[in-house]
């Protein structure tokens, strides 16, 4: 858990955040959509949302257009905000013997002005004979409406697969031209993504709007991720997963009482784990702690039931962890609290839920 607080560390500045890894092959495309429209909605412009859902669809479709489909674990949409751009970097394994051609039409884009991109698009659109896959349409028109921005990379994994690194920024405000991309704070968040993640065979890690909106999108995506299925479709494990985000929303503060809270679900090789970062108060975590010890220990062995042996315990925190407990027996509650200063600490909360056969 301390290298999930290092990264909620990095990453609670910014105000939006949405990484998925897993298998793209019959991916969640939709309903990683879904949950990037429902944050920005009420945000942004029509027009700047309607651009940047265009390249996130691009871009989506990029990792199916070139991705071997091996190796799941390897192939990711990476979507997050800043005060000043939009980022969208994706990455998929690929077949060695693409590389040449698509290192072509890679160079051949991003050495070209947008007169020369719109060019290039019209001649491809109207050609009868186009290449595979779109005819580098998709890449064309990526470049056109983000300002060329993008930056692309390989790397060899073995004689046969690499991986592929496609990334672009988009300004927030079209017309402020004074601002430059951070690409090495990208760098930076990705490596951390991947030293936590490394090894899970899918990863969701999100900060953001924890509307309803927001709930409703995450449980689509969960319904349509493939590992263990019947876990993903249960109803136990919906509701838990809504009981532990209402659970680090009620105590938590921060701006909008959202930059201080994240939430990581990690599907691994024996279940899924699902996780919630929340800064606290100080008193508040201690009793949220002491409170989820107590439970861990009072699980009736026989009849699955909380002992409570105090009377009038109708916090509502109180009564989610306590639901929480009795759904997940005999697993555990796990936490890690971590006191920042006399005010507030941070906690990570943490459930396993088996797969069921």
């Amino acid at each position: 858990m301390t290298d999930k607080i290092k990264l909620a560390n990095y990453t609670a500045k910014f105000p939006f955040i949405l990484f998925y890894q897993g298998d793209f092959k019959e991916s969640p495309t939709l309903n990683i959509i879904n949950i990037v429209e429902k944050h920005f909605e009420p945000l942004i412009k029509k027009t700047n949302l309607k651009t940047l859902i265009y390249l996130l669809v691009e871009a989506l479709q990029n990792i199916e257009r070139y991705s071997a489909h091996i190796a799941s674990s390897d192939d990711f949409s990476f979507v997050y905000s800043d005060e000043n751009f939009f980022y969208i970097i994706t990455q998929n394994m690929i077949h060695n013997e693409k590389i040449e051609e698509l290192t072509g039409r890679l160079n051949a884009i991003t050495i070209k002005n947008k007169s020369e991109l719109d060019d290039s698009y019209k001649e491809i659109l109207s050609s009868e004979t186009r290449t595979e896959k779109g005819g580098g349409l998709g890449l064309i028109d990526i470049a056109r409406k983000c300002g060329n921005n993008l930056f692309y990379s390989f790397d060899k994994k073995s004689e046969a697969y690499s991986t592929y690194i496609l990334g672009f920024s988009v300004p927030i405000d079209k017309n402020d031209i004074s601002n430059v991309p951070n690409i090495t704070e990208t760098e930076t968040i990705l490596t951390l993504l991947k030293q936590v993640f490394n090894g899970n065979k899918s990863t969701l890690f999100y900060t953001g709007d924890f509307s309803n909106g927001f709930i409703t999108a995450l449980i689509d995506l969960l319904k349509t991720t493939r590992i263990n299925e019947k876990n993903n479709i249960n109803k136990k494990t919906q509701y838990l997963l809504i009981k532990l985000i209402q659970n680090a929303k009620r105590n938590s503060f921060g701006k909008n009482n959202n930059s201080a809270l994240q939430l990581t679900l990690e599907w691994l090789e024996d279940g899924l784990e699902i996780s919630t970062y929340s800064c606290l108060r100080e008193e508040d975590a201690e009793k949220v702690c002491s409170e989820i010890e107590r439970l861990n220990g009072s699980i009736d062995q026989e009849t699955n039931q909380i002992n409570n042996q105090e009377e009038n315990r109708t916090q509502a925190n109180e009564l989610n962890l306590a639901e929480i407990s009795r759904l997940i027996f005999p697993e555990k509650i796990r936490h890690q609290l971590l006191k920042k200063n006399p005010i507030f600490a941070e906690i990570i909360l943490a459930i396993r839920i088996k797969y069921r056969s």
